[in-house]
C-alpha cells in the first residue's frame, strides 16, 4: 500500500508513520505527534497501528480517486445515455423499415394476383369457347377438324403469352429497409410455343429439337443473303433482307412477302406482340438508322422513326416492354439505346459497351437473369444488369460469336444459330458447350 502522501493528521507537515482508530476516519500520526497523542490515554482506542494494516478504501488516496470517479459519473451517465437514444432510433427505423417494406410487398402481392387472376379468367373464357369451338367443328366435319384444328382453338394457340415470374429479397440494416425485386430467368416466346429452334445461313438450315435434342440439317433449294431471320412460331421463319420471305420449316419451302420500303442487308429483328420490327441494316457498306414495323395481321411494313445511331449485323433484346439495341456497328461503336414498341420512339441510355469492343462489328445479344449479354466476334463478353448498373461487365469467352438471327435461351442454356448451326452457351459459366 503507497502510504507515502498520507500526512501528519494533527501538524500536516510530515508523512503519516501510524494511525489510530480512536477517530473516524482514523486519525494519521508522524513519529513527532505520536507521543502527545497517546499520552490522552492508555486505552485500546489510542494504540497506534503501522500504516501497512490501514484497509486501501480508508487511503486519503483511495477517497481522491473514488470523489473524481464521483465527480465524472454524471458525464459518463450522460454518454450511455446518448447511445441508448442511439439504439433506441436504430430500432425504431429499422421496425418502420420493415414494416414499409411488409407493406411495399403485400401491395406487390396484391397487383400480381390481380393480374394473374385476369390471366386466368381470360384463358378459361378462351378455353372454353375454344372448346365448344372444337366440339362444333367435329360434330358438323371432322376432316376440317383433323386439318385445321378448328379456327378458334388455332386463334387461342396465336394468342397464348407466358409471363415471367419474380422472386423477392428483402434487405434490411439497423438504418434502412428495402425490398429488392430480381427477375427469375424469364421463359422463352419460343420456347412457351415450341420445341423446335431454326438456323438458318445462305442456303443451310438446321433444326434443333431441345427437348429430344434431335438436329435435322437441310440444304435449302434458295439463297437467302446476307438476312436478318426471326422464328415466327414452330413452323415459320422470318427472312428480312433486300427480299424478305417467310420459310415453311415443314416442307422447307420459301413464301415472298411484301419488301422492306428500304430493302438492306443484316437488319437487327425483333418480335412484340403482334408485330416485326426491323431495326438498321447496311447498304453499300454503309449502316442505316433505318427502322420500319412489320404487321403480322396484313403482313406489310410502315415506317418508324429513326434510331440515333446507325446499327447492323446485331439482335435485338427484348425485356420489360423495351428492346435494347447494343449493335456494336454505330457512330461510335459503343453507344446503346431502348425502343417502346408502345410509344415507337427510342431512347439513348446513359451506358456504353465497353471500350475494348469498339472495333466489333457483329453481336449476339440476349437477356439472361435479369442481364443484357453481349457476345462479339473477338472473344469477348459484355454484361450488364438492366436498369441497375452504371456500367458493362467485360469477360474472354471461348470462341467467336456473331449471328444476324435471334438466340433463344431454354433453361440455363442460350441456344445461338451461327452460319446455319445450333450452338449452346451456358448461362451458369458463360462458355459455350
Amino acid at each position: 500500500m503507497n502510504t507515502e502522501n498520507t500526512l501528519c493528521s494533527i501538524c500536516g507537515n510530515y508523512p503519516a508513520a501510524v494511525f489510530c482508530a480512536c477517530s473516524t476516519p482514523e486519525s494519521f500520526l508522524c513519529a513527532g505527534c505520536l507521543g502527545p497523542h497517546t499520552a490522552k490515554g492508555l486505552g485500546r482506542a489510542h494504540t497506534p497501528w503501522q500504516m501497512s494494516m490501514l484497509p486501501h478504501y480508508k487511503t486519503p488516496g483511495y477517497c481522491r480517486r473514488m470523489q473524481t470517479r464521483l465527480e465524472l459519473f454524471p458525464q459518463v451517465q450522460t454518454q450511455a445515455l446518448q447511445q441508448v437514444n442511439v439504439v433506441d432510433r436504430a430500432i425504431h427505423e429499422f421496425t418502420d423499415g420493415i414494416e414499409r417494406a411488409i407493406g411495399e410487398l403485400v401491395e406487390y402481392r396484391n397487383e400480381t394476383v390481380k393480374q394473374l387472376n385476369a390471366i386466368k379468367a381470360k384463358l378459361s373464357r378462351d378455353t372454353e369457347s375454344a372448346l365448344e369451338e372444337v366440339e362444333r367443328t367435329l360434330a358438323e366435319d371432322q376432316p376440317y377438324l383433323t386439318s385445321q384444328y378448328g379456327p378458334r382453338f388455332r386463334v387461342l394457340a396465336e394468342e397464348l403469352q407466358p409471363f415471367q415470374l419474380f422472386s423477392y429479397s428483402l434487405t434490411t440494416s439497423p438504418t434502412q429497409a428495402a425490398v429488392a425485386i430480381q427477375f427469375r430467368l424469364p421463359l422463352s416466346e419460343l420456347s412457351a410455343r415450341s420445341t423446335l429452334f431454326a438456323a438458318l445461313s445462305r442456303c443451310d438450315l438446321e433444326l434443333y429439337d431441345w427437348r429430344t435434342q434431335q438436329v435435322e440439317r437441310r440444304t435449302l433449294a434458295f439463297d437467302i443473303g446476307e438476312a436478318g431471320c426471326l422464328q415466327l412460331d414452330r413452323n415459320t421463319l422470318l427472312v428480312v433482307g433486300l427480299e424478305v420471305k417467310t420459310v415453311d420449316l415443314g416442307s422447307f419451302e420459301a413464301l415472298i412477302q411484301a419488301a422492306l420500303l428500304t430493302p438492306r442487308h443484316t437488319p437487327g429483328l425483333g418480335k412484340a406482340d403482334t408485330a416485326v420490327f426491323a431495326f438498321g441494316g447496311e447498304v453499300n457498306s454503309k449502316a442505316l438508322r433505318l427502322c420500319e414495323k412489320w404487321r403480322v395481321s396484313d403482313r406489310q411494313w410502315t415506317k418508324l422513326p429513326d434510331m440515333h445511331f446507325a446499327r447492323c449485323s446485331f439482335t435485338p433484346c427484348h425485356c420489360n416492354s423495351l428492346f435494347y439495341l447494343a449493335g456494336t456497328y454505330a457512330k461510335d461503336h459503343r453507344a446503346v439505346e431502348s425502343f417502346s414498341p408502345l410509344t415507337e420512339s427510342f431512347t439513348v441510355l446513359p451506358i456504353s459497351l465497353p471500350a475494348q469492343l469498339q472495333l466489333c462489328w457483329n453481336s449476339v445479344s440476349f437477356i439472361a437473369n435479369g442481364e443484357l449479354c453481349v457476345l462479339t466476334n473477338n472473344k469477348q463478353m459484355a454484361r450488364w444488369r438492366v436498369e441497375s448498373e452504371s456500367e458493362f461487365r467485360l469477360m474472354d469467352i471461348d470462341r467467336k460469336c456473331w449471328s444476324n438471327q435471334q438466340p433463344v435461351i431454354v433453361g440455363t442454356q442460350a441456344l445461338i444459330a451461327l452460319e446455319g448451326r445450333v450452338v449452346k452457351f451456358s448461362l451458369e459459366t458463360y462458355s459455350f458447350l
